[in-house]
Protein backbone atom coordinates (compact mmCIF):
# COMPACT_ATOMS: atom_id res chain seq x y z
CA UNK A 1 0.00 0.00 0.00
CA UNK A 2 1.08 3.49 -0.10
CA UNK A 3 2.05 5.83 2.49
CA UNK A 4 -1.61 7.67 2.99
CA UNK A 5 -2.15 8.38 6.34
CA UNK A 6 -5.47 6.40 7.14
CA UNK A 7 -3.54 3.11 5.58
CA UNK A 8 -0.46 3.89 8.50
CA UNK A 9 -2.94 4.41 11.26
CA UNK A 10 -2.98 1.37 13.87
CA UNK A 11 -6.69 1.33 13.80
CA UNK A 12 -6.59 0.77 10.01
CA UNK A 13 -3.75 -1.78 9.74
CA UNK A 14 -3.23 -3.83 12.85
CA UNK A 15 -6.45 -5.50 12.85
CA UNK A 16 -5.91 -7.05 9.19
CA UNK A 17 -2.29 -7.86 9.64
CA UNK A 18 -3.76 -10.11 12.63
CA UNK A 19 -6.62 -11.21 10.95
CA UNK A 20 -5.18 -12.47 7.78
CA UNK A 21 -1.67 -12.78 9.06
CA UNK A 22 0.27 -10.66 7.01
CA UNK A 23 2.87 -7.37 7.60
CA UNK A 24 2.39 -3.99 6.15
CA UNK A 25 5.06 -2.74 3.51
CA UNK A 26 4.37 1.14 2.61
CA UNK A 27 5.80 1.30 -0.08
CA UNK A 28 8.16 4.81 -1.29
CA UNK A 29 6.26 8.21 -1.25
CA UNK A 30 5.52 9.58 -4.83
CA UNK A 31 6.88 6.33 -6.38
CA UNK A 32 3.68 4.33 -7.82
CA UNK A 33 5.85 2.19 -10.21
CA UNK A 34 7.19 0.68 -7.27
CA UNK A 35 3.90 -0.89 -6.72
CA UNK A 36 2.49 -1.33 -10.34
CA UNK A 37 -0.55 -4.22 -10.23
CA UNK A 38 -2.17 -2.47 -7.08
CA UNK A 39 -1.99 1.19 -8.72
CA UNK A 40 -3.26 -0.31 -12.44
CA UNK A 41 -5.96 -2.18 -10.56
CA UNK A 42 -7.26 0.89 -8.92
CA UNK A 43 -6.50 2.89 -11.52
CA UNK A 44 -8.82 0.91 -13.59
CA UNK A 45 -11.72 0.82 -10.92
CA UNK A 46 -11.57 4.70 -11.13
CA UNK A 47 -11.81 5.37 -15.07
CA UNK A 48 -14.31 2.44 -15.74
CA UNK A 49 -16.41 2.87 -12.12
CA UNK A 50 -16.08 5.52 -9.64
CA UNK A 51 -15.66 8.60 -12.31
CA UNK A 52 -18.68 7.48 -14.07
CA UNK A 53 -21.12 7.29 -10.93
CA UNK A 54 -23.41 10.21 -10.24
CA UNK A 55 -22.06 12.44 -7.85
CA UNK A 56 -18.34 11.37 -8.10
CA UNK A 57 -15.63 13.66 -6.08
CA UNK A 58 -13.13 12.94 -9.75
CA UNK A 59 -9.39 12.40 -9.25
CA UNK A 60 -8.82 15.19 -7.16
CA UNK A 61 -10.28 18.75 -5.65
CA UNK A 62 -9.65 20.63 -9.32
CA UNK A 63 -11.13 17.50 -11.71
CA UNK A 64 -14.09 19.29 -13.59
CA UNK A 65 -16.46 15.65 -12.71
CA UNK A 66 -15.94 16.39 -9.09
CA UNK A 67 -17.11 20.07 -9.60
CA UNK A 68 -20.03 18.82 -11.53
CA UNK A 69 -20.72 16.01 -8.34
CA UNK A 70 -20.26 18.15 -5.32
CA UNK A 71 -23.30 19.63 -7.24
CA UNK A 72 -25.53 16.72 -7.57
CA UNK A 73 -28.44 17.16 -5.08
CA UNK A 74 -28.18 15.02 -2.19
CA UNK A 75 -31.62 12.65 -3.03
CA UNK A 76 -29.98 11.93 -6.53
CA UNK A 77 -26.90 10.45 -5.12
CA UNK A 78 -25.99 6.66 -5.31
CA UNK A 79 -26.55 4.98 -2.40
CA UNK A 80 -24.59 2.16 -0.79
CA UNK A 81 -26.29 -0.92 -1.45
CA UNK A 82 -26.30 0.30 -5.05
CA UNK A 83 -22.59 1.67 -5.05
CA UNK A 84 -21.38 -2.28 -3.36
CA UNK A 85 -23.65 -4.01 -6.53
CA UNK A 86 -21.70 -1.58 -8.52
CA UNK A 87 -17.98 -2.42 -7.09
CA UNK A 88 -18.60 -6.60 -7.12
CA UNK A 89 -19.63 -6.29 -10.79
CA UNK A 90 -17.01 -4.10 -11.67
CA UNK A 91 -14.26 -6.39 -10.05
CA UNK A 92 -16.20 -9.26 -11.41
CA UNK A 93 -15.97 -7.81 -15.34
CA UNK A 94 -12.53 -6.91 -14.61
CA UNK A 95 -11.25 -10.35 -13.60
CA UNK A 96 -13.14 -11.94 -16.51
CA UNK A 97 -11.72 -9.83 -19.06
CA UNK A 98 -8.30 -10.42 -21.27
CA UNK A 99 -5.34 -8.25 -20.07
CA UNK A 100 -2.50 -7.87 -22.23
CA UNK A 101 0.00 -8.03 -19.57
CA UNK A 102 -1.00 -11.89 -19.17
CA UNK A 103 -0.52 -12.72 -22.87
CA UNK A 104 -4.07 -12.20 -23.73
CA UNK A 105 -5.51 -14.33 -20.58
CA UNK A 106 -7.84 -12.66 -17.86
CA UNK A 107 -6.96 -12.47 -14.31
CA UNK A 108 -8.80 -15.90 -13.43
CA UNK A 109 -7.69 -18.03 -16.30
CA UNK A 110 -3.76 -16.48 -14.90
CA UNK A 111 -5.21 -17.33 -11.49
CA UNK A 112 -6.37 -20.96 -12.75
CA UNK A 113 -2.94 -22.03 -14.88
CA UNK A 114 -1.05 -21.15 -12.44
CA UNK A 115 -3.14 -23.18 -9.34
CA UNK A 116 -2.89 -26.39 -12.22
CA UNK A 117 0.58 -26.22 -12.21
CA UNK A 118 1.58 -25.50 -8.68
CA UNK A 119 3.90 -22.13 -10.09
CA UNK A 120 2.49 -19.95 -7.26
CA UNK A 121 1.19 -20.71 -3.71
CA UNK A 122 -2.27 -19.27 -3.08
CA UNK A 123 -3.53 -18.41 0.28
CA UNK A 124 -6.86 -18.35 1.01
CA UNK A 125 -8.62 -17.56 4.37
CA UNK A 126 -9.51 -20.58 6.60
CA UNK A 127 -12.95 -21.25 6.16
CA UNK A 128 -13.67 -20.68 9.88
CA UNK A 129 -12.32 -17.06 9.91
CA UNK A 130 -14.52 -16.30 6.77
CA UNK A 131 -17.03 -16.62 9.58
CA UNK A 132 -15.30 -13.89 11.42
CA UNK A 133 -14.75 -11.05 9.43
CA UNK A 134 -16.52 -8.31 11.55
CA UNK A 135 -13.39 -9.03 13.48
CA UNK A 136 -11.30 -6.89 10.09
CA UNK A 137 -11.57 -4.10 12.38
CA UNK A 138 -10.45 -2.25 16.15
CA UNK A 139 -12.09 -4.02 19.00
CA UNK A 140 -14.25 -1.99 21.32
CA UNK A 141 -13.65 -3.00 25.32
CA UNK A 142 -17.39 -2.11 26.84
CA UNK A 143 -18.17 -2.50 30.55
CA UNK A 144 -21.07 -4.34 31.24
CA UNK A 145 -23.85 -2.10 32.89
CA UNK A 146 -26.49 -3.12 35.08
CA UNK A 147 -27.44 -3.58 38.37
CA UNK A 148 -29.25 -6.72 40.13
CA UNK A 149 -30.44 -5.17 43.43
CA UNK A 150 -32.24 -2.32 41.04
CA UNK A 151 -33.30 -5.49 38.48
CA UNK A 152 -31.21 -3.82 35.66
CA UNK A 153 -30.48 -6.57 33.77
CA UNK A 154 -26.82 -7.13 32.67
CA UNK A 155 -26.53 -4.18 29.32
CA UNK A 156 -23.58 -2.08 27.65
CA UNK A 157 -23.66 1.00 25.67
CA UNK A 158 -21.99 1.77 22.51
CA UNK A 159 -22.18 5.12 20.84
CA UNK A 160 -25.21 6.13 22.76
CA UNK A 161 -27.02 3.15 22.32
CA UNK A 162 -27.77 0.29 24.77
CA UNK A 163 -27.25 -3.66 23.40
CA UNK A 164 -27.91 -6.62 25.19
CA UNK A 165 -29.54 -9.95 24.71
CA UNK A 166 -31.20 -13.18 26.57
CA UNK A 167 -27.85 -14.21 27.24
CA UNK A 168 -26.31 -11.51 28.37
CA UNK A 169 -29.25 -10.31 30.86
CA UNK A 170 -28.65 -13.51 32.15
CA UNK A 171 -25.57 -13.59 33.01
CA UNK A 172 -25.09 -10.74 36.23
CA UNK A 173 -21.83 -12.15 37.30
CA UNK A 174 -20.55 -9.95 33.95
CA UNK A 175 -20.91 -6.88 35.66
CA UNK A 176 -18.93 -4.12 35.85
CA UNK A 177 -16.15 -6.55 33.53
CA UNK A 178 -15.20 -5.95 30.00
CA UNK A 179 -15.95 -7.54 27.11
CA UNK A 180 -14.61 -7.84 23.48
CA UNK A 181 -17.39 -5.89 20.88
CA UNK A 182 -17.27 -5.57 17.25
CA UNK A 183 -19.79 -3.20 15.35
CA UNK A 184 -21.27 -4.12 12.08
CA UNK A 185 -20.80 -0.62 10.29
CA UNK A 186 -23.80 -1.17 7.70
CA UNK A 187 -26.16 -2.37 9.97
CA UNK A 188 -25.64 -0.55 13.84
CA UNK A 189 -29.08 -2.23 15.35
CA UNK A 190 -26.58 -5.28 16.45
CA UNK A 191 -22.73 -5.65 17.59
CA UNK A 192 -21.10 -8.98 17.85
CA UNK A 193 -19.87 -9.72 21.84
CA UNK A 194 -16.83 -11.68 22.80
CA UNK A 195 -16.22 -12.29 26.53
CA UNK A 196 -12.69 -10.58 27.41
CA UNK A 197 -11.14 -14.05 28.61
CA UNK A 198 -12.70 -16.60 26.42
CA UNK A 199 -11.36 -17.25 22.67
CA UNK A 200 -13.37 -17.33 20.37
CA UNK A 201 -15.14 -20.39 18.99
CA UNK A 202 -15.73 -22.05 16.13
CA UNK A 203 -19.99 -21.81 17.24
CA UNK A 204 -20.96 -20.27 20.31
CA UNK A 205 -18.14 -17.90 20.91
CA UNK A 206 -19.66 -14.48 19.68
CA UNK A 207 -22.95 -13.57 20.90
CA UNK A 208 -25.01 -11.08 18.47
CA UNK A 209 -26.09 -8.01 21.10
CA UNK A 210 -29.19 -5.78 19.88
CA UNK A 211 -30.42 -2.12 20.25
CA UNK A 212 -32.66 -2.33 23.12
CA UNK A 213 -35.59 -0.60 22.30
CA UNK A 214 -36.39 2.62 24.44
CA UNK A 215 -39.49 1.35 27.03
CA UNK A 216 -36.63 -1.44 27.66
CA UNK A 217 -33.72 0.91 28.38
CA UNK A 218 -36.32 2.97 30.76
CA UNK A 219 -37.01 -0.28 32.76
Amino acid sequence: MDNAASHLTEDTFEPICRFVRCRLEAGPIGEPTSRPFIERFFGTLTNRMSRKVTGTTGRSPDDPLGKQGRAVPVPLLITLPELEELLDVSIANYHAASHAGLNGRSPLEALQQAVANHATPIRTLAPLLRGRLHQLQSVHLSTVRGSAASGVAPYISLYGARYSNEVLQRTAGLIRQKIRVYIQPNDMRTIWAYFQRCRPRPTGGARRLAIQPPHAQAA
